[in-house]
């Protein structure tokens, strides 16, 4: 009985003296993180977001111990609500005016999308509504009967209401839905008038079509047309696209601006979200050389777009306001 007693004590100490060594093995980083893999939803295939999402994983994916994210272009931008409510994407990036309104569940989204937080804010998108060098097309008051290229029914819904007040009907214009790789080439061929794109900063499509062959030219905007657009709907206010930023141009484009923000789903840890806001701010070197509009992710513009009520200090995911707070930033 004794010799047994004696086998099972030996037997349990060697148990836990291998625990403990195995214990002592591992970092701890390695043996409290949490791990994350999913996806990261970008934005239209050749678009400024499907390049900066693309960037801003890798870097997150190097710089961070336990996320893991792959980037994945969405059907369209208006698909990224519904892919980070039902967590077939854990991060994308969005337009502030649109998830307000997959949150309600109203305009574009017959249902609410509720389970998405902001992370951050990035940076203010120009948009540009532009023709080839050699069309008849001037002003966006020309627009009746034309083909007109969007990205996704969220941007329709910018544009459409625009060209509303500049006396063009939304069901007097033929709506043709493409990329924004499409819709370059699109204009290069004729089989669209006008295209919509991300202008400023310096967008590649914009900068190619400035210089081939068929050149490029931004539509006017009346500025009655442009000051009534900022009354009513200054989530959407004009920006501007300097005279300089493109081949061709001999004066500023005027178009609304697109609010830019990082949302992740709700559900994720305050841990893991966090790890995602450090990675993207504590490396900016590497995220500020990805293009020009990086310059902005900046923590402060996160501040900026609080004050400017685009996004609700409330509404921040807990682990991206901790970052913030530690920052000094928000309190």
């Amino acid at each position: 009985m004794k010799k047994i007693k004696s086998y099972f004590l030996l037997l349990t100490v060697s148990i836990l003296t291998l625990l403990v060594l195995a214990a002592c093995g591992q970092s701890s980083d390695e043996s409290s993180g949490e791990k994350l893999t999913g996806a990261f939803s970008t934005g239209s295939s050749g678009g400024l977001y499907d390049l900066l999402g693309g960037g801003m994983a890798n870097i997150i994916n190097q710089k961070s111990e336990n996320i893991k994210l792959n980037s994945t272009v969405p059907p369209s931008i208006s698909e990224v609500p519904r892919m980070l409510d039902t967590k077939q994407a854990i991060v994308g990036i969005g337009m502030a005016d649109m998830m307000q309104r997959a949150k309600e569940g109203v305009g574009e989204f017959d249902q609410p999308y509720e389970s998405i937080k902001p992370a951050f804010a990035m940076y203010d998108n120009v948009m540009a509504i532009v023709t080839t060098a050699d069309s008849p097309i001037k002003n966006i008051k020309d627009l009746k009967g034309k083909k007109v290229g969007v990205s996704s029914k969220s941007t329709q819904d910018v544009v459409s209401p625009y060209l509303e007040l500049a006396g063009v009907p939304h069901d007097e214009v033929e709506w043709v839905f493409l990329s924004y790789s499409e819709q370059a080439e699109a204009l290069k061929e004729g089989s669209i008038d006008v295209g919509n794109f991300t202008s400023y900063p310096k967008a590649g499509l914009l900068e190619d079509l400035s210089t081939s062959r068929k050149g490029l030219k931004f539509l006017e905007i009346d500025e009655d047309i442009r000051e009534e657009w900022d009354k009513e709907y200054p989530l959407w206010a004009n920006g501007i696209t300097p005279k300089e930023t493109y081949k061709g141009m001999d004066k500023d484009s005027n178009y609304y601006t697109m609010f830019t923000v990082l949302y992740v789903n709700s559900g994720l840890s305050e841990d893991n979200v966090y790890e995602i806001t450090k990675a993207v701010f504590d490396n900016y070197e590497d995220i500020s050389v990805l293009h020009p509009a990086a310059k902005d992710i900046k923590p402060e513009k996160t501040k900026e777009y609080i004050e400017k009520n685009i996004i609700d200090q409330k509404d921040l995911h807990p682990g991206a306001l901790k970052y913030f707070k530690e920052k000094g930033i928000l309190e």
